[in-house]
């Protein structure tokens, strides 16, 4: 069965690369509702991507990519709510990053905002 893209199960996660290399990794929340785990992906092109509608720069910092994804590898997915889901997970990696002051609570309200921009802007797949 293929799976489609539509607005309310648009997928979100945080891409770790160093500045001086286009190849990185993706942490994210995935699975399906309150059976989901954290992934981790290495050797990810962004560019390269077919499924990539658009992107929010969260941070540049002088913390080596490792050491900001061993931040947000401490984020937990959250299974016991039925409406918890990868977008939130970000929001709530992003808040970590708050707590350890590499971003203020204005640039993640922001960049949230800019992620669900970027989703519900984005077309819906549509079945063949």
């Amino acid at each position: 069965m293929e799976e489609f893209d539509f607005k309310t199960t648009r997928h979100c996660a945080l891409f770790f690369r160093p500045e001086v290399n286009k190849i990185g990794e993706i942490l994210h929340a995935s699975g399906s509702p309150q059976n989901y785990v954290l992934q981790r992906i290495t050797g990810y092109k962004a560019e390269s991507s077919h499924r990539l509608v658009g992107s929010v720069r969260v941070l540049e910092s002088s913390q080596t990519p490792d050491t900001l994804r061993a931040i947000a590898e401490q984020v937990p997915v959250n299974n016991n709510e039925s409406g918890w889901n990868c977008q939130n997970w970000v929001g709530d990696a992003l808040a970590r990053f708050v707590q350890k002051n590499l971003i203020t609570a204005a640039e993640r309200s922001t960049i949230l905002d800019e992620m669900i921009d970027i989703v519900l802007q984005s077309e819906d797949d549509q079945p063949t």
